[in-house]
């Protein structure tokens, strides 16, 4: 896989340290020149614009297993790789 142009960040907003993750790597990302989407919920909190999923090049999932599944969801059929950060303390699905 390239570098990815857009990025959907998808984030369990209940989860303790899920914002402020999230802000953290919307910052990083928009400072490498990266488009960032952001899930509605989350976009609320952040003081942003929200959107879909819509063709962004990787999905950034902020959360658990369950998080993870929602975002699946999300994606509906769409071949979009989807990178798990786990934020809780125990997780299969997740990658990192």
């Amino acid at each position: 896989m390239s570098v990815p142009r857009s990025v959907y960040i998808f984030a369990n907003i209940r989860k303790r340290g899920a914002p402020d993750a999230a802000r953290r790597v919307l910052t990083r990302m928009e400072d490498a020149g990266i488009t960032v989407h952001l899930d509605n919920d989350l976009a609320r909190v952040l003081g942003r614009a929200g959107s879909d999923a819509g063709e962004a090049d990787l999905m950034l999932c902020l959360g658990g297993d369950g998080t993870m599944l929602a975002a699946v969801r999300r994606l509906q059929g769409r071949p979009t790789p989807i990178l798990g950060v786990n934020l809780g303390g125990l997780g299969f699905l997740t990658a990192i």
